[in-house]
């Protein structure tokens, strides 16, 4: 069989068997509504098979998360097992289109580090922050001790760049991840945001910050719950309701926060920030009205000096907010900015949006679908606006 990974011998480790397996599981992502023996729906992908477990990820808001298969009702359970049977005919192909997608689909799943949580019994509820900690502490350890098989079993061939993503996992997991973990776990009195760690987006040509938490926003508190994102990653753990509250009145009363109260509130919390705005004005030749030119010509006027900016910030490794289109209106969202990937032609734009459920992935959006969700126009002018951080945290 040539996927992912080929064998020299027979009689690899057990363990590293499984790992395999619930690597190609993901590979047929089919949609279905799901129903629980309960009575309870829920229209989900399925991600993977382990161990008598499903991995699913729900269409409304793609949380992800595992259910057992035998609670699921009889249909189910004989789809899941067509749905297997179908995974294994693909992987036995061994064709390099399936060897492709079988490693974006390790990208995209995030399924192995969360079922590894999942079987430590990493549940919160119950313990203190410190044995939470060392809960997590603990499980990122056996998880990494599983990557080295892979990395250092030299009866384990890989491919290079399959080879190369496993390494930039185990890299952040030990020098980022890890070391979050234990400075939590030390410190007594800030402990209380302790984060579930989302299984990482690596991309080779492009840069992440997986540190980055996820806040689901309090009503109408998009502006301050990704400031709180901005401001956990860089160490000040402030959460979103103190930052409304330094803001502005607007902001405590759910109107809406302006980026530069939002900077303002930030800046006073610990967090050198400020408002980049008129990005895209600075680039147009106003001798042209604005409501001569075209939505889309604009934003293609703009876009290379977007992913410029987003790419400046990135690589400094702090996150940014820009001020979006919400749906049909023209303004009226935050969100937080926290990576881009070049795959090609193509480049990608991650960002953490505070609308979502805790525990939703960031979302990514190809660069120039996210301009069109930036670029804000009205009848006079045209904003590209977004909130950055210019120094560390003090």
């Amino acid at each position: 069989m040539s996927v992912c990974l080929e064998f020299r011998r027979v009689g690899l480790l057990s363990g590293v068997v499984a790992m395999i397996l619930a690597l190609c599981l993901p590979l047929v992502a089919q949609v279905r509504s799901f129903t629980a023996q309960s009575g309870v729906k829920v229209v989900a992908e399925v991600l993977g098979v382990s161990s008598g477990d499903v991995m699913l990820r729900r269409r409304t808001d793609g949380r992800e998360f595992q259910y057992e298969i035998e609670m699921l009702s009889g249909e189910d359970r004989v789809f899941i097992r067509k749905w297997v049977s179908e995974v294994k005919r693909v992987v036995d192909s061994g064709s390099e289109e399936s060897t492709e997608k079988l490693e974006l689909s390790y990208l995209k799943s995030k399924l192995n580090f969360r079922s590894h949580l999942t079987k430590a019994k990493i549940m919160r509820s119950g313990l203190s922050d410190a044995a939470y900690g060392k809960r997590l502490e603990k499980a990122v350890l056996l998880f990494l001790e599983t990557i080295d098989v892979f990395l250092v079993d030299d009866r384990v061939v890989l491919q290079a760049e399959f080879r190369q993503r496993l390494t930039k996992e185990a890299d952040y997991l030990r020098e980022d991840y890890l070391k979050r973990v234990r400075v939590k776990i030390a410190d007594k009195r800030n402990d209380k945001f302790l984060d579930f760690p989302d299984y990482p987006y690596l991309p080779i040509n492009g840069v992440v910050l997986n540190g980055v938490p996820h806040v689901k926003q309090f009503k109408a508190y998009c502006g301050p719950a990704s400031a709180e994102m901005m401001a956990r990653y860089l160490g000040v753990d402030k959460g979103q309701r103190e930052i409304a509250r330094l803001s502005s009145e607007s902001s405590v009363n759910h109107k809406g926060t302006r980026p530069s109260d939002l900077a303002r509130a930030l800046t006073e919390i610990g967090v050198n920030a400020l408002v980049e705005d008129q990005l895209a004005s600075d680039l147009l030749d106003f001798s042209i009205p604005v409501e001569y030119i075209r939505f889309k010509d604009l934003c293609e006027m703009v876009e290379e000096h977007g992913f410029n900016v987003i790419k400046k910030h990135i690589d400094k490794g702090h996150p940014l907010i820009p001020s979006v289109r919400h749906g049909a209106m023209s303004t009226g969202h935050l969100v937080t900015v926290i990576g881009y990937d070049v795959r090609g032609k193509d480049r990608y734009v991650y960002f953490r949006d505070p609308l979502l459920n805790e525990g939703s992935a960031p979302k990514e959006m190809e660069l120039s679908e996210f301009i069109k969700y930036w670029v804000i126009k009205n009848e006079f002018d045209v904003y590209m606006e977004c909130i950055t951080v210019e120094v560390e945290a003090r």
